[in-house]
Order: structure tokens, then sequence, then C-alpha cells
């Protein structure tokens, strides 16, 4: 992945991927609406107000298979630094006319009802008006690419023509839509604890290559194959090439693959531990290993209003992928970013 950028980050989840939900999830966007379908068919669909930095957002949430309900939340703005008032009630309007207080919850959202949410999605699909009330101001949720976005939902669940599509109703049996598919297993290995090095200038000279063959073509690592790049910008250290043992047999090898504004990448290799095999890549936008995990967390824009994140656990023999996702569009609703949309999700279990 050369140089990314903040926008390229943020752009990796929220645009149509030609890609399977089983294989790596399923993301897709239009005007003020998103969807995210993680590799067990579970979708997640965010919906905005037509400006940046206003109201709020409301995530729907629909697992895969034959009558499943359609969940929603509530997410309020709170960006301003400065004290305001808690809200105490917040109502849902639906054209004008009352439907309902919301259920306030301890991860600092609302809940809708099932009514609630249906009256909502039967809004947001025409052109119904949809307020929440209760707030500083009222938050107006845009329904601009909400059908679109609940287009996608039910073709990535296999809902198309059934009587439980949101969009497109038919007499198709339940029975037709897809399963949900089981979260991949994951054993966590045991690692050891060791000081991590540098590599020697004879080390770095026979496993530079190495590294860099293993980008293949769609990764590229362009502080590692031109350290000079950035001129004086960069330290000894940062051009460093490192080794931290993973355990007795494997070692991993890190090096700073990236760096923008506000954001840094590292390349993270896993080798044996006489560097004498193939190095193998497992990415080259980390920012940290510890433990038997390697982590990426990466922000979209310098007020991190919008954050892009994934693991990787050592099972033994690879680090697998664990988890992949982001927080939402770059709406400026707050700090640390507005929902969870996973994109990959893998049941971890610890080490024996």
């Amino acid at each position: 992945m050369k140089g990314i950028t903040p926008v390229g980050l943020l752009a990796m989840v929220f645009c149509s991927v030609p890609a399977l939900a089983q294989d790596s999830g399923v993301s897709f966007s239009h005007k003020n609406w998103e969807v995210v379908c993680d590799n067990t068919l579970t979708c997640r669909a965010a919906g905005y107000s037509p400006e940046e930095g206003q109201g709020g957002s409301v995530l729907l949430t629909r697992k895969a298979g034959a009558g499943s309900a359609v969940t929603g939340k509530v997410m309020l703005a709170e960006v301003d630094e400065g004290e305001s008032t808690p809200v105490a009630q917040l109502a849902l309007w639906i054209n004008g006319q009352p439907a309902g207080a919301l259920t306030p919850t301890k991860n600092d959202d609302w809940q809708l009802s099932q009514q609630q949410t249906q009256r909502l999605v039967a809004a947001i699909k025409g052109s119904g008006k949809v307020e929440f009330k209760g707030g500083p101001e009222p938050f107006v949720l845009s329904g601009d690419g909400a059908y679109a976005v609940l287009l996608k939902m039910d073709d990535v669940q296999g809902r198309i023509g059934t009587p439980g599509a949101l969009t497109k109703k038919g007499d198709k049996p339940e029975s037709s839509v897809l399963a949900a598919i089981p979260e991949p297993v994951i054993q966590q290995a045991k690692t050891v604890t060791a000081p991590k090095r540098a590599l020697t200038a004879p080390e770095m000279a026979a496993l530079k290559p190495k590294l860099l063959a293993a980008l293949g073509k769609s990764e590229e690592c362009d502080l590692l194959n031109d350290p000079d790049e950035m001129g004086d910008m960069l330290s000894s250290e940062d051009k460093a090439i490192t080794l931290q043992p993973v355990d007795k047999s494997h070692v991993l090898i890190s090096a700073l693959c990236w760096r923008a504004a506000y954001n840094e990448g590292y390349g993270y290799w896993v080798m044996d531990s006489q560097l004498a095999e193939k190095p193998q890549l497992v990415t080259t936008s980390g920012t940290d290993y510890s433990d038997g995990i390697i982590s990426l967390g990466q922000k979209g824009r310098g007020i991190g209003d919008c954050w892009w994140s994934a693991s990787w656990v050592w099972d033994g023999a690879a680090f697998r992928k664990s988890h992949e996702g982001g927080t939402g569009s770059c709406r400026y609703l707050r700090p640390g970013g507005t929902w969870d949309l996973p994109l990959w999700v893998a049941q971890v279990k610890p080490v024996q």
C-alpha cells in the first residue's frame, strides 16, 4: 500500500469494494449514508445529518439469517470542548409528529424500539422527515443515500425479493435468505518476552531485498526502499530495521514504511529465527506490536473524529487477522469516531 494517506485509509472501507463478505467484508457509501457488512454477514448502516458537525448519527444493525430484525441506535454530536448540559430525554419525530421517547444506554447513545426503527426505515426510504428532539438543537436525519445503502444491505444478506427485505420486497421464501457465517476462531499462542534490537549492517544488507520482494503487487514500503526520500526528516532510529523475537522459532521484522501529516505506518514481516527463509508480510500500516498482537490505528484526519483499526494475533505459525474496521465517516461528531463498523471479526481464544 503506497504511503497510505488519511483519505486513502478511510476510502478503504467507505466505498464499494468488489469482495465477498465471507472473504473480507463489504462496504458501500452513498451521499449521507454508508453500510459495512462484516465477514459474518452482519450489516451496519449509518446515516448522518446533511451538514458535517451537526445533529448526530443513526446506526441500523441487522444480523444475517431469516427473520432477523433491524435494531436502531442514535448518537448525538459531542465535539465542543466546553461544558455542556447532558441530554435528559430524546424523542423521535416523523413528519412533524411525535413517535415516542428513546431509551438511553450505558454507551452514551440512545436505543430505538423495534417499532420506532421500522417507522424510521420507512421514512428514510422515501421522502419522510426524521428528527430527534431533546438535544441543544433538533437532529435532522438525512435520507439522501438511504435507499441505495439499504438496498446494498439487502443484497449482501440475500434478502432482495423476500418479505423481510427493506427495499425490494417480494414473495421469495425467507428460507432463501443467507445464513450467518460463523466467526473464524483463532487460538492465540504463547510468545516470548525479549527486547527488540536493530539489525546489524550485514543483516540489513541481506534482508532488505527479501523484505521488499515480499511486498507483492498491492503493498509498498517507500521509506524502506528509499529511506532518504524524506531528507533530514527521518532520524537514524526511523531508518533502522528492527527484530523482535516472537517465539523460539520466529521473529518479527519491522521497518517504517510511510509517514504522513499525522499518521505513520510500519511494515511487519514474520521470519524464522535464523533469518534464512522467505519473510511473510503482515501489513505495511502497523502501529504497534505487543504480546503476540500487531495493531493498526490510523486516524482519517488530524482532529481524530474518524479512525481505521486492525489487529493480527499470533497463532504459533502466523499472525492472523482478528479485527478490521472503522468508526464511520469523518463528520466531526465525536472525538475518537462515532460507531464501531467492523469489516472483519474473529473469535480469539486466549493463550492456554
